[in-house]
C-alpha cells in the first residue's frame, strides 16, 4: 500500500500578507508626512500685511525662510498623497499638490517670492516615516 503525499505552497498567501502590510505601512507613513506638511502650512507668519483681494480681510504674508502664508487655504487644502505600484514592482507613495503655485513656491528663490514648503516638511517627517516603515510587520 503506497501513500501519496501532497505539498502545498503557502508562498502566495505569505506574499499577499506582505503586500497588504506594505500598503498599510505606506499609507500610514504618507498620511503622517501629509499631516506634518499641513501643520507647517498652518499658523501665523511674520511678513508684510496685505488685504485679501475682494475683501476687507487682512493677512500676513510669509517672510523669507518661513513656510508660505495661508491666504485662502488653497495650497494647504490641496496637499495629498497617493500610492503607486503593485505587488510585483513594489509600492511607493507620492506626496504633493496639483497646484502650479505649489511648485512655484517650492522652486523659486526666496528673494523672488519662493517659499520651500514640501522638502523641509518631508525632512521633518523622515524620522516618523522611518519608524513606521521600520517597525515589525507581523
Amino acid at each position: 500500500m503506497s501513500k501519496t503525499m501532497t505539498f502545498v505552497s503557502m508562498l502566495p498567501v505569505a506574499l499577499a500578507k506582505i503586500d497588504a502590510a506594505e500598503v498599510k505601512r505606506l499609507k500610514q507613513a504618507a498620511n503622517a508626512a501629509r499631516n506634518i506638511t499641513v501643520k507647517n502650512l498652518s499658523g501665523s507668519r511674520s511678513g508684510i500685511q496685505y488685504r485679501v483681494p475682494g475683501t476687507k480681510r487682512m493677512y500676513t504674508a510669509s517672510a523669507p525662510g518661513e513656510y508660505p502664508a495661508t491666504r485662502l487655504g488653497e495650497l494647504k487644502g490641496s496637499v495629498h498623497w497617493k500610492l503607486r505600484g503593485n505587488a510585483v514592482t513594489g509600492h511607493d507613495a507620492i506626496l504633493g499638490t496639483p497646484l502650479e503655485s505649489g511648485a512655484h513656491l517650492e522652486k523659486k528663490h526666496p528673494m523672488h517670492g519662493g517659499r520651500e514648503w514640501l522638502r523641509p516638511s518631508l525632512e521633518q517627517a523622515r524620522p516618523t516615516v522611518k519608524t513606521i516603515l521600520g517597525a515589525r510587520w507581523f
